[in-house]
């Protein structure tokens, strides 16, 4: 399958897809800005896998994935509750040892999305940045830049495209 070919699959189905997705998460999360996220993280997760082999039932794959991303959600709240509950120090900032090359493993994912993204105007760059990297949520994005929230899940979108564009170029 060619890159043309994964992309216009991948933009279909936002496009077919998102609202539903969004809302099937909102459901499940309560959290509509979480709902959101969980909905970009899926179509992150589609592109990656286009782009390690071809997927047959697109929908099929996403709708199980979703599945699987609500799951791992409440497995890690649940995980963390506990943790918290057996650890009375433990104050649940989700703060953990960061070991010197998992430093350096994430400064050079850094770099290589950094050289993805060079194809993207600033603003959809940092936009992106804000959320992947600084972990803001859309809402907050969209309040600091006075945009709406549904900007800001274009300019995601957007960054993903084109990460899939170059990722695509070296699979």
């Amino acid at each position: 399958m060619s890159l043309r070919d994964r992309n216009v699959i991948v933009e279909g189905l936002v496009r077919e897809y998102r609202d539903a997705l969004t809302r099937f998460f909102v459901r499940r999360t309560s959290d509509a800005a979480e709902a959101e996220e969980l909905t970009n993280e899926l179509f992150f997760r589609l592109i990656r896998r286009l782009n390690r082999q071809p997927v047959e039932n697109p929908q099929a794959f996403l709708f199980h994935a979703a599945a699987n991303l609500v799951n791992d959600r409440h497995r890690r709240l649940k995980s963390r509750q506990m943790y918290v509950a057996s650890n009375p120090d433990a104050k649940g900032d989700g703060i953990e040892d960061i070991s010197p090359e998992r430093v350096l493993e994430g400064k050079q994912a850094l770099q290589a999305v950094m050289r993805l993204l060079d194809g993207v105007d600033t603003r959809t760059r940092d936009v992106f940045l804000l959320h992947r990297v600084h972990g803001m949520k859309y809402a907050e994005i969209a309040n600091a830049y006075g945009i709406s929230v549904s900007s800001v899940e274009k300019y995601i979108m957007k960054c993903l495209v084109q990460i899939a564009k170059h990722s695509g170029d070296k699979a």
